[in-house]
C-alpha cells in the first residue's frame, strides 16, 4: 500500500482512518475523494501516485463482504485437539518443526497416491462389508483423498495446540488476498 494503511474503525463500515509515518486522518466513507485531495495538498505532489493507489485499496476493501467459511473450524480443530490426545499423540511435547514435516509428508503420500491413481471409490458400504472399518480400508484409506484429509488433521491439531484462532486468520487473509494483484505479483 505504499507506506499507507487503513482500517475499519467501526463496524458499519463506514468511518475509516488513514495512516501515514507521519499522521492520521479521519474519513467517512462517502468522502473519499475530498479526502484524498486533502490528503495530497497536506503532503505535497510526491504522493499522488500513493493517493491513487490507496483509492483503489479502500474501494475494494470497501466492497470486501466476507462469510464466515470458516465458522466452526476452531471447534474442529479442538475437537481433534481432543481426539488426538486422548489417542496419545500429545503425551510427549513435540516441537513445531516435526509437526510441520508430518503434515508435510501426509501432503508427499497424497502426490504418491494422485501418482499412482489411488483415489477415494465413493462406493456406499454394501453388506459385503462386516464392518465400516473394513469398507473405509477397502475404499478410502491411503486415496489421494484420505491423505489430503489426514494433512488438514494434522493442521488443524497443530492449531489447536498452539492456540491458533484459524477462523480469524483465514477471514483475514482471505481479506488481502482480494485485494492483491493476478497471481499476488508472481509468475505462478
Amino acid at each position: 500500500m505504499n507506506g499507507h494503511e487503513f482500517t475499519n474503525k467501526n463496524e458499519d463500515m463506514k468511518t475509516y482512518e488513514f495512516f501515514t509515518p507521519e499522521t492520521s486522518m479521519i474519513v467517512q466513507n462517502e468522502n473519499i475523494s475530498q479526502a484524498l485531495v486533502d490528503f495530497r495538498l497536506r503532503y505535497g505532489r510526491d504522493d499522488i501516485i500513493a493517493i491513487v493507489d490507496l483509492k483503489r485499496e479502500i474501494e475494494a476493501f470497501i466492497s470486501i463482504k466476507i462469510s464466515p467459511i470458516c465458522a466452526g473450524l476452531n471447534e474442529d480443530a479442538a475437537e481433534i485437539f481432543r481426539n488426538n490426545k486422548a489417542k496419545g499423540f500429545h503425551e510427549k511435547e513435540a516441537n513445531v518443526g516435526e509437526l510441520l514435516m508430518l503434515i508435510t509428508s501426509e501432503l508427499s503420500e497424497a502426490l504418491e497416491a494422485h501418482r499412482n491413481g489411488r483415489f477415494a471409490s465413493g462406493h456406499l458400504m454394501a453388506p459385503s462389508y462386516a464392518t465400516w472399518k473394513e469398507w473405509f480400508e477397502k475404499n478410502y484409506k491411503d486415496t489421494f483423498e484420505d491423505e489430503i484429509a489426514d494433512a488438514v488433521i494434522r493442521l488443524l491439531d497443530l492449531s489447536a495446540l498452539r492456540g491458533i484462532d484459524l477462523e480469524k486468520h483465514i477471514q483475514e487473509k482471505i481479506k488481502y488476498n482480494k485485494l492483491r494483484p493476478q497471481l499476488h505479483g508472481k509468475q505462478y
